[in-house]
């Protein structure tokens, strides 16, 4: 062989002998929710996914937990694949985004410090890599709660590299500094094409040199409302997808007209109905509000006064005083009582109702609640056993079920009363069941105290329900 082929070939062999260079960590993983349990390299699953690919769903996915005053509440891990190779962490900024929201009341106003940690996750357990923390304000879904998400910034992490065999985990804790002592209720929002709760790295080319990084503002290009401008807090007043720094038209509709105090060169002319879309402008009573949106829109009344809240102004309608007492106008507001097994409804004649179900709709509601509350509940808050198809929770509900179906059959047949009773007893019996099993499992702290006090209300209901309704 020649003298050069010779070499080139020692060259060949002296490459393929080195090991791999590592991979760099993806820019984005998405908080997700697998079709298939995780395995922790130091032992234990979790369903709850840190995925590079982002979420297809419509509908959120939610996990709500109780934070008592001056306490906290934790998210996770949400655990990522196992590297099959080394993988460095950026040394660069990152942030974590999530979608977080209080119950239907209590929102936290500039009270919730909001943590998120980022972890290797080694045969001997997690080893944190950064971490990061922000005070801000949560609020109710309906309140404005999904208008934008929680940016956590991270602090960037000293050189660290996740090893062949281990992942990448994040956790997220919110306390509650809120000064009126009253505990709450807190929903992480994750797994939708809406609510995206994800960690981003910087690095938005892994592989591929580049410096510039876009706009340097934390959040990786592809995701960046406004990739030319440094907007880590991805503030979009409007709605239409583009950062306020770098949106030519403040317009929440997207109607093609800027929002009142906000009209500029691409947007020249207000708008008279900002956020109901009415590209024709029209205002028939000229009150300067558009039709689409005037409570009053045959009678001039630029003040919109509407003294019952009924929705049409007082200037064209004679219900005009609110009153406490049916028949006057009193749908006023939300009627929701937050009792998920009573029909909530608002009439002029009745006002605010909220009318409990027959008593076997009741119970079966009740046990559907319990069902899904299994369904949805992290590993923190129950034991992955306790979540299987087969577990004792789901075997004593799904009696419970089964014999309400049973008993509402004999009582409508109208079989004998000794029939009645005994089906009405194996309900009964069920459903006590459940709820011993349930405080057996939860002394040995298999289920979290939020989750306990959930499954003990809609499981007593439920029993109490069988016991004297009957």
């Amino acid at each position: 062989m020649p003298r050069t082929s010779l070499l080139l070939a020692s060259l060949a062999l002296l490459i393929s002998s080195l090991p791999p260079s590592p991979a760099t960590a993806q820019p984005v993983l998405h908080l997700r929710r697998s079709a298939s349990v995780i395995n922790f390299p130091s032992g234990g699953s979790t369903t709850l996914a840190l995925d590079p690919s982002p979420p297809t769903r419509a509908d959120d996915r939610t996990i709500g937990n109780q934070v008592p005053p001056a306490g906290s509440a934790a998210w996770g891990p949400f655990l990522g694949a196992q590297a099959e190779a080394p993988v460095v962490v950026p040394e660069e900024d990152a942030s974590v985004i999530v979608w977080l929201t209080t119950g239907r009341t209590g929102a936290m106003f500039d009270c919730a410090v909001v943590t998120a940690e980022v972890r290797r996750e080694t045969t001997q357990g997690p080893v944190p890599i950064t971490a990061g923390s922000v005070t801000t304000t949560l609020l109710p879904a309906r309140q404005g709660g999904l208008d934008e998400p929680t940016i956590v910034p991270l602090v960037p992490p000293q050189p660290a590299m996740i090893q062949s065999g281990e992942a990448f985990s994040v956790v997220l804790r919110v306390r509650n500094e809120c000064s009126d002592q009253e505990g709450r209720t807190i929903v992480l929002r994750y797994d939708a094409v809406g609510q995206d709760s994800r960690i981003s790295f910087l690095d938005n080319c892994p592989g591929v040199p580049n410096p510039d990084q876009g706009d340097r503002d934390g959040i990786v290009d592809g995701l960046d409302n406004c990739p030319d401008e440094p907007n880590p807090d991805q503030a979009d007043g409007d709605g239409d997808g583009r950062g306020d720094l770098c949106d030519p038209c403040f317009d929440t509709d997207d109607d093609g007209f800027a929002d009142p105090g906000f009209a500029s060169e691409g947007c020249p002319v207000e708008d008279n109905c900002p956020t109901v879309r009415n590209a024709d402008q029209l205002d028939g009573d000229g009150d300067a509000l558009g039709d689409l949106c005037d409570n009053c829109p045959a009678v001039k009344n630029p003040d919109q006064v509407d003294g019952n809240e009924d929705g049409l102004g007082d200037a064209c309608t004679e219900c005009v005083v609110p009153s406490a007492n049916p028949p006057a106008c009193v749908c006023t507001g939300d009627c929701d009582d937050a009792d998920r097994c009573t029909a909530d409804s608002c009439t002029e004649e009745a006002g605010c109702t909220n009318e409990v179900l027959p008593p076997f709709d009741t119970i079966r509601c009740r046990i559907d609640v319990l069902t899904a509350a299994i369904d949805v509940a992290s590993v923190v808050d129950l034991a992955p056993r306790l979540s299987r198809e087969r577990s004792p929770l789901r075997r004593h509900l799904a009696r419970g079920r089964r014999a309400a179906d049973k008993a509402e059959v004999a009582v409508v047949l109208r079989v004998s009363e000794r029939k009645i009773r005994r089906k009405l007893r194996n309900l009964e019996r069920a459903l006590t069941r459940f709820l011993t099993v349930m405080e057996r499992h939860a002394r040995k702290d298999r289920i979290s105290s939020s989750l306990r006090a959930e499954f003990a209300a809609e499981g007593e209901d439920a029993l109490t329900t069988a016991t004297q309704s009957f």
